[in-house]
């Protein structure tokens, strides 16, 4: 039988600051899940930071989708069976409020198709999602982008 991943619904005012360095905190609370024999995808995203796509064997150009799916795989998901960045609305159920380890799919540029996709970290004070993503100047990185191009928050099944 299925575990279903409960979702908890986040205030955008969990930010605080680190203890050392006063840099800011973006970091959510991570979601609910009935069972865990899974791992949290955004602890196995962080493993990677400032790794590239040689370094994790993937294609070497448009490879978001396929760091998005190596991540979900080793979490314990199913990857989606596509190398292209939108179709990761399509392994999972849709959520309104960003949770960390949900992933995004944001829009780039002004082609239907084009995308990127990556595993929610946090989120700033204004409401943009800090994001883990592949093919981000040409590795893994974590970065805000602006909220305006998020086209859906998606946790997996």
């Amino acid at each position: 039988m299925r575990s279903a991943v409960i979702v908890a619904v986040l205030s955008l005012s969990v930010v605080g600051v680190h203890a050392e360095g006063g840099e800011p905190n973006y970091r959510l609370p991570a979601p609910a899940q009935a069972a865990a024999p899974r791992a949290d995808l955004d602890s196995v995203a962080r493993r990677y930071l400032n790794k590239t796509a040689a370094d994790l064997r993937l294609p070497r150009s448009l490879w978001c989708a396929d760091f998005t799916n190596l991540v979900r795989k080793e979490a314990g998901f199913r990857p989606v069976p596509s190398r292209h960045a939108r179709d990761q609305v399509k392994g999972g159920q849709r959520i309104s409020t960003p949770v960390i380890g949900a992933i995004v799919v944001l829009s780039r540029g002004r082609s239907w198709r084009s995308g990127h996709t990556g595993i929610v970290s946090g989120l700033t004070p204004g409401g943009d999602p800090v994001v883990i993503s592949g093919n981000h100047n040409r590795r893994v990185a974590e970065a805000v982008y602006p909220r305006s191009r998020v086209i859906a928050y998606v946790v997996p099944n």
